[in-house]
């Protein structure tokens, strides 16, 4: 009698544990298409990165060297400037070189973080640079994290 007690005991421990799995797979199905439903939405709304690169072309102010090199300069300020590529290094995930701008009196130097990768350059390229002020690297050049890049 005990052995069917225990057979039994187990049969209905193993049944209880099937049926859960199978509520378990049709209610992940759920969520699943709630998250894709809800990504679509947030897809639709987002602006695309075309939009946003023109809306930082429109935004964004003249580098200013010596503004920037203060310590009083705002980090997230939106920012553009031209001038000559040198010293390209691939850094992790983002490629980052120096500008040298002609400015005012004398010469900027930024240090530039190429977040896209999207442009192709080497050294010597003149170029135009949008991004934001992104604080100071640990050489003491303003970095500007940037988006877009022209020839």
């Amino acid at each position: 009698m005990k052995k069917w007690f225990v057979i039994l005991s187990l049969v209905l421990l193993l049944s209880a544990c099937g049926s859960d799995e199978a509520d378990k797979t049709s209610t992940n199905a759920d969520p699943e298409a709630a998250k894709s439903e809800k990504t679509e939405q947030a897809e639709s709304t987002e602006p695309s990165q075309e939009d946003l690169n023109e809306s930082l072309k429109d935004e964004a102010v003249a580098a200013n060297f010596v503004e920037l090199n203060s310590d009083e300069a705002e980090v997230g300020l939106k920012v553009h400037a031209t001038g000559e590529i040198s010293n390209i290094q691939e850094n992790g995930i983002f490629r980052t070189f120096t500008l040298t701008t002609d400015e005012n009196d004398g010469t900027g130097m930024y240090s530039i973080k190429d977040l896209l990768k999207e442009e192709e350059y080497t050294e010597g390229d003149i170029v135009k640079v949008y991004g934001i002020y992104d604080g100071k690297d640990e050489v003491g050049f303003p970095v500007i994290s940037s988006t877009v890049i022209e020839k």
